[in-house]
């Protein structure tokens, strides 16, 4: 048990690592724009690569970390992302930017599945909610840590110190990853029988685990809605300078990491977890009309954002530990489609949030928000009907 703890804390960090690599670069894209003489707006298209990049390599990692071991999947991929870090900091034009971005997002959701199926193994269903949680925690790292770091090297040593810094970081992890599953702590890290293996496209692609992605989808169009537009909301509508929208965003933060770790306690003590993620996204799409359709102050709009973001965030362990139920030898890869229709989710909250802003400016948001939250709410209460006239049967 101890030995398991001790994976999800070194998962946690290598969550952290692995999507903070090229996600904390948003305060240094005026920088890269300059040096490389090209317009921010196209600067800013090296996200939209990470992102592609990384939904096709979650699934294609989740696929052979099923085939060939977690561990092999983990560790190289560490391996691989160091070395593509460093040759983003050599680059000489955005376009070989891109292309190490690319590799980046490739071997970041690669991994990242292989972690969430390695905890699922290593943790019983008793606590895995709560190890999902603390895993999951890395990404919320990523802004509440890695931006600042970020920012702070980049006026330092330049942004090309900050790909050499998480690249450190990167081998670093490798090491901790070959340390926390030795051979004889990670028996369960061992290829799939080939019996799985046959059945495995069969079992990734049934009603039961695509309904569950709905609510991955839904939960994903929030929360890229709000991390990508709540601090132009903020200084366009609540007129705040660059410098005051800090303390709202850490806030918002806040609120998702204690999310977080409350669907992970609940995760692990109620056994019907679909209506409670029926419930947290039903309660985000009120909350989300209220927040862009009610016209609040500061302080009230800062309050509401709380309450949405704990509502959204204590669906991510739920959803997880529901996908974890499936057979041992295919959790690989549906942690890896978990991490392409996350991503699928981010772009298009980009796309749909700069479309809705500039038909209906934010005040769209809140319906957008509200029908999201709606059909991913409706597919998890379908789920439940379902899995309840199956237990009938029975």
């Amino acid at each position: 048990m101890h030995r398991s703890w001790t994976f999800v804390a070194t998962g946690c960090l290598g969550v952290f690592t692995a999507a903070a690599s090229v996600l904390v670069f948003s305060p240094l894209l005026v920088d890269v724009a300059e040096e490389f003489s090209v317009s921010l707006s196209l600067a800013a298209n090296l996200f939209v690569v990470f992102l592609v990049a990384n939904g096709i390599g979650a699934f294609a990692g989740g696929r052979i970390a099923d085939l060939r071991g977690r561990r092999v999947v983990m560790i190289g991929c560490m391996l691989v992302l160091a070395f593509a870090l460093i040759g983003a900091s050599l680059s000489e034009g955005l376009l070989q930017l891109a292309g190490w971005f690319a590799i980046s997002g490739l071997c970041a959701g690669a991994c990242i599945a292989a972690i969430l199926a390695e905890v699922s193994v290593r943790v019983g269903r008793s606590q895995r909610g709560r190890a999902f949680a603390w895993v999951m925690l890395g990404y919320s790292l990523t802004n509440l840590v890695g931006v600042p770091v970020s920012a702070r090297i980049g006026a330092e040593f330049g942004w090309r110190g900050v790909p050499v810094f998480f690249a450190g970081l990167s081998f670093a992890m490798a090491f901790a990853m070959f340390a926390t599953t030795g051979p004889k702590a990670s028996s369960p890290s061992s290829p799939p029988q080939k019996s799985n293996r046959t059945l495995s496209l069969t079992v990734i692609l049934r009603p039961s685990v695509l309904r569950l992605f709905s609510g991955v989808l839904a939960e994903r169009i929030c929360y890229g809605l709000i991390v990508f537009y709540y601090p132009t909301h903020l200084r366009l509508h609540h007129k705040l300078e660059l410098d005051s929208i800090a303390l709202p965003m850490v806030i918002y933060a806040i609120g998702y990491v204690s999310g977080l770790l409350l669907g992970g306690q609940i995760a692990d003590r109620i056994r019907d977890r679909r209506i409670f993620i029926a419930l947290a996204l039903s309660c985000c799409g009120v909350i989300g009309l209220v927040w862009f359709l009610g016209h609040t102050t500061t302080q009230i709009t800062v309050g509401v954002s709380f309450c949405f973001a704990l509502s959204l965030g204590s669906t991510r362990p739920l959803i997880a530990a529901e996908l974890a139920d499936v057979p041992e030898g295919v959790r690989g890869s549906v942690m890896g489609l978990n991490g392409t229709i996350s991503s699928i989710g981010m772009l298009i909250a980009v796309v749909v949030g700069g479309w809705v802003h500039a038909q209906f400016d934010f005040e769209g948001f809140g319906p957008v928000i509200a029908l999201v939250t709606a059909v991913g709410s409706g597919m998890m209460l379908w789920e439940r009907r379902i899995a309840a006239r199956k237990q009938q049967d029975d």
